[in-house]
């Protein structure tokens, strides 16, 4: 899996008009600078970090998530994501087309 930058959002624009997704829930989370999660959703999960760094080991790859950075995540991915010395601040998005 490929971690894929993304400069610009004006893609959500070009897709709102043919395609309608499900949200089921979003929030805005704090996680403690000792963070550590291993999960695998049902779902598509986006998460929108506000503040610190995010260490996300997905199929033996590694990544890092800074402040500002989106990460999308597919559905029944298995991940371990931790914080990365710091408290780290993120809104999440969990939804489905």
């Amino acid at each position: 899996m490929e971690l894929v930058k993304v400069h610009s959002l004006d893609f959500f624009n070009e897709l709102s008009e043919h395609v309608i997704l499900r949200i089921y829930s979003s929030k805005e989370v704090i996680k403690p600078s000792n963070w550590v999660e291993n999960k695998e959703h049902y779902d598509y999960d986006l998460w929108y970090l506000h503040e610190g760094q995010i260490e996300l080991r997905i199929n033996e790859q590694v990544h890092v998530a800074s402040e500002g950075d989106l990460v999308l995540l597919s559905p029944k991915v298995a991940y371990t994501a931790s914080a990365q010395g710091v408290a780290c601040i993120f809104t999440y998005v969990h939804f489905d087309f």
